[in-house]
C-alpha cells in the first residue's frame, strides 16, 4: 500500500528531473549557440581588420619604394660596409637623405612603427637593416629570425600575413626598391603589431559579450530555479569530495615537508663541500707558497754541501737530493699555476694566435732541425679569448710534441692548423708525427697525473692543465683518432674571430 502511494511521487520526482534536465540542455544549446555567434562574428571582423591592414602596408610599401633612389641606397652600402659605421641619423648625408624619406612616410601614414630598408647578403645569407625612420640607426644589424619569403621574393615584392621574429609578431608588405637599370637592391618593409588591428574586433565582442549576457541572464535565473534541487545534491558530493581532498592534501603536506627537509639536507651538505674544497684549494695554494722559502734554503744548503764535499759517492747523493728538489719546485709551480688557471679573473682580448705560438717556441727554445713547428692559419688570424691562458695550453702542447718527438720518422713536425669552424664556435687541429699515445692510456690522458706514454718521465700534468686552461676560456679539447704515427688534437673555442 506505502509502496503504491509512495510510486506517484517518485514518478513526479522523476519527471521534475527529466524536465530540468530538457530545459538545462535547451538553454545550453541556446547559450553555445550564441556565443556561435560571437566568435563568428569576430572572427569576420578579424579577417577583415587583417585584410586592410595588409593592403594599406602594401601600398605604403610599393610606393614608397619609388621615393628611394637605389642608386644612392647602393653608394651608401659601398661607402660604409661595417655594422654600426652609422651611430646617429646626421653622421652621413646620403644616410640623412633616406632616413628623412622614411620619416616622412611614416610621419604621413601614422604608422606605429619604424619603416626601413633591407639588404640580403649571399655571402652568409643574412638580412640587415640598412635605414630607418627610427630616431636611432641601427645600420647593418641582423635580421635574426627574417621570414623566408624575403628572400623568396627578393625582386617582386610580397605580402606578409601573421608571421613572429625576434621582436613580436607582425603583418608586413614589402617592397623592392631598384637602381636605373632596373636591379633590386634593397628593400622596404612596412609593418604593424599583430595586436594593434585586433582592438576594433575586441571592442565589437566585447559588445555582442555583454548584449548577450544580458539576454541570458533571464533565462539563467529561471534554470537556477529548476536545478536548485540539483544543485544541493551537487554541494552535498563537494562537501564530501572536499573532504576527501583535505585529507589528500595533509598526506600531501607531510610528503612536501619530507622533500624539503631532503632538499635541505642537500643544500646543507653541498655548501659544506663547497667549504672544504675551497679550504683545500687554499690549503694547497698557501702550503705551496709556505714550502718555497725551505726549500730555497735546501737547495742553497746543497750548494755549500757540494762546494765542501769531495767523496764521490757524497758527491752523487747532493746530485741526486739536488734533482729531487727541482722535481719538488716544478710541482709546487704546477700547483701554483693551476691555481691561478680556476682562479683568477678571465681577460678577453683579441689575440695573434701566430704570436702565440712563436712566443711558445721561443720559450722551449724548439731549433727547425730539431722539430719543425708549422702553421697553415690564415695570415693575420685572431682569437679573441685570454691570451695568457692561450700561451698556457699552447706551451704545454708544443712541450708535449717537442718531448715525445719520433726519430723514426724522418723530420720531426707539429702543425697547427684550422679544422672546421661554425657560426658559433672555431675548432683548431694540433697534429704532430711522434711517438703518439699509447691506446690503454687515451681514456684518462687530460686526468691530473695520467702519463700518456710509456716513456713518460714528467709528471702528469701538461694536458690537465691544457684542459684546465680550455675550460676557463669556454673551449674544450680532445684527441682524435689517427691513422698516421703520431697525435692529434682538436682544440675547440667560441667563433669571436677577428682577421
Amino acid at each position: 500500500m506505502d509502496s503504491e502511494q509512495t510510486r506517484p511521487l517518485r514518478n513526479l520526482k522523476h519527471l521534475k528531473a527529466s524536465n530540468t534536465r530538457i530545459i538545462f540542455v535547451v538553454m545550453s544549446a541556446l547559450v553555445l549557440l550564441v556565443f556561435y555567434f560571437i566568435i563568428h562574428g569576430y572572427v569576420q571582423n578579424l579577417n577583415q581588420s587583417q585584410a586592410a591592414v595588409i593592403k594599406r602596408l602594401h601600398t605604403i610599401a610599393f610606393t614608397s619604394a619609388k621615393l628611394i633612389d637605389g642608386e644612392e641606397h647602393q653608394l651608401l652600402l659601398e661607402k660604409y660596409s661595417h655594422r654600426d659605421d652609422i651611430q646617429q641619423n646626421n653622421d652621413d648625408s646620403l644616410y640623412n637623405k633616406v632616413h628623412e624619406t622614411l620619416s616622412t612616410i611614416a610621419e604621413i601614414n601614422n604608422l606605429e612603427t619604424p619603416i626601413y630598408t633591407l639588404v640580403f647578403f649571399p655571402s652568409d645569407s643574412s638580412v640587415r637593416f640598412v635605414a630607418s625612420s627610427s630616431a636611432y640607426p641601427y645600420y647593418l644589424h641582423t635580421y635574426e629570425r627574417y621570414p623566408k619569403e624575403i628572400i623568396a621574393h627578393y625582386t617582386t615584392g610580397h605580402d606578409l600575413d601573421e608571421y613572429e621574429d625576434e621582436n613580436g609578431t607582425w603583418l608586413s608588405s614589402f617592397a623592392p626598391i631598384k637602381d636605373r637599370s632596373g636591379k633590386t637592391v634593397a628593400l622596404i618593409q612596412a609593418d604593424q603589431k599583430f595586436d594593434s588591428y585586433l582592438a576594433a574586433a575586441r571592442t565589437e565582442l566585447i559588445g555582442n559579450t555583454v548584449l548577450s549576457v544580458g539576454i541570458i541572464i533571464p533565462f539563467v535565473i529561471l534554470l537556477y530555479l529548476f536545478v536548485s534541487k540539483l544543485l544541493k545534491k551537487q554541494v552535498e558530493n563537494q562537501e564530501l569530495l572536499h573532504e576527501q581532498n583535505e585529507e589528500i592534501k595533509t598526506q600531501s603536506d607531510i610528503i612536501e615537508k619530507n622533500n624539503l627537509d631532503l632538499e635541505k639536507k642537500v643544500i646543507e651538505r653541498t655548501l659544506e663541500l663547497e667549504k672544504r674544497n675551497e679550504e683545500i684549494n687554499n690549503f694547497l695554494y698557501h702550503s705551496a707558497h709556505d714550502v718555497q722559502a725551505p726549500l730555497a734554503t735546501l737547495k742553497g744548503l746543497l750548494s755549500l754541501a757540494r762546494k765542501d764535499l769531495t767523496d764521490a759517492q757524497a758527491l752523487e747523493y747532493i746530485q741526486r737530493m739536488e734533482s729531487t728538489t727541482e722535481v719538488l719546485e716544478r710541482i709546487i709551480q704546477i700547483i701554483k699555476q693551476v691555481h691561478e688557471i680556476k682562479n683568477s679573473s678571465s681577460r678577453t682580448v683579441a689575440t695573434s694566435l701566430q704570436h702565440v705560438i712563436e712566443r711558445s717556441v721561443y720559450n722551449l727554445d724548439i731549433q727547425p732541425e730539431e722539430m719543425e713547428v708549422l702553421s697553415e692559419l690564415p695570415d693575420k688570424f685572431q682569437l679573441v679569448t685570454d691570451p695568457k691562458l692561450l700561451q698556457m695550453a699552447l706551451y704545454e702542447l708544443l712541450k708535449n710534441a717537442y718531448q715525445y718527438r719520433s726519430k723514426k720518422n724522418g723530420s720531426s713536425f707539429v702543425k697547427l692548423s684550422i679544422a672546421n669552424q661554425t657560426q658559433d664556435e672555431i675548432y683548431i687541429g694540433i697534429d704532430d708525427n711522434g711517438e703518439g699515445i699509447s691506446p690503454h692510456f687515451k681514456e684518462e690522458i687530460f686526468a691530473m697525473f695520467s702519463r700518456g706514454h710509456e716513456k713518460s718521465s714528467g709528471m702528469g700534468l701538461g694536458l690537465f692543465i691544457v684542459q684546465a686552461c680550455l675550460e676557463r676560456m669556454d673551449g674544450s679539447i680532445r684527441l682524435e683518432e689517427k691513422d698516421t704515427p703520431g697525435a692529434r688534437f682538436t682544440l675547440q673555442f667560441k667563433n669571436l674571430t677577428e682577421a
